[in-house]
């Protein structure tokens, strides 16, 4: 709404004063520069809001994934609303952005490699502080007593959601927890650099038409140097003869 809707009714607006100018153009056969008066009166697009307004969204679905696994499948849903938002905001409301070539994202790059960095460690400890643990391993868990509720260790003995006892770590209980913790974590990050390592930075089909570019660059450099010793050539005999 912020981003879209209303700057179009801003845009909207800022018409009436573009209809009383084209008419002043029109008196003076200037009326070829009311397309660009209309473009120039359009603000500029800026591409920070939509890369953080991405990273965010990444953000709450990597970090939490553990709490909320259904969030990527929602965010593809609303993902598909935001690419016909933003095809609408760049083609009705913003300036025609300037092409620029770029390798890549530029610092967004760093920003999503920590973010998935983080998020392994916040859901290894998700997963291992809540009860989703105790149903794979139940043996490190006992039912709650009331020596626990007075000990400050659970709040009370019965779960408010279902009515099942509340479950509490055994005595050597978090050794084990830590060695899990510990364990999945490193899994994780190697399963990370697997990926990464698997996956080039840069597409074969890329590769390849950089490198047919390349030397379709290198025979026309070569033609051309042997067209200039040709006329080099023809030139000194004129002069020898």
């Amino acid at each position: 709404l912020l981003e879209t809707i209303l700057p179009f009714i801003m845009k909207q607006v800022s018409k009436r004063k573009l209809r009383q100018l084209e008419g002043e153009l029109k008196k003076t056969d200037q009326s070829q520069y009311t397309d660009a008066l209309e473009a120039l009166s359009q603000p500029e697009y800026e591409q920070f809001d939509d890369f953080m307004e991405m990273v965010i969204e990444v953000g709450y679905v990597i970090l939490f994934a553990d709490a909320f696994p259904l969030a990527a499948l929602l965010t593809v849903a609303t993902n598909v609303v935001e690419i016909k938002s933003d095809l609408f905001k760049l083609a009705q409301v913003y300036q025609r952005p300037v092409a620029t070539r770029a390798a890549t994202i530029g610092v967004w790059r760093r920003v999503l490699q920590v973010l998935v960095a983080l998020s392994i460690v916040t859901n290894v400890l998700l997963f291992v502080m809540s009860e989703q643990l105790a149903a794979w391993t139940p043996s490190l868990y006992r039912e709650a007593e009331e020596k626990d509720v007075l000990n400050g260790r659970v709040a009370r003995i019965l779960d408010e959601t279902g009515g099942a006892p509340d479950l509490v770590l055994k005595k050597r209980g978090t050794v084990y927890v830590a060695m899990i913790a510990f364990g999945l974590e490193h899994c994780l990050i190697l399963a990370v650099v697997v990926i990464a390592m698997a996956i080039p930075s840069r597409p074969e089909w890329v590769s390849e038409e950089i490198r047919r570019t390349a030397w379709y660059k290198e025979e026309q450099a070569k033609k051309w140097r042997n067209e200039k010793g040709k006329h080099a050539a023809s030139w000194a005999r004129r002069e020898t003869g």
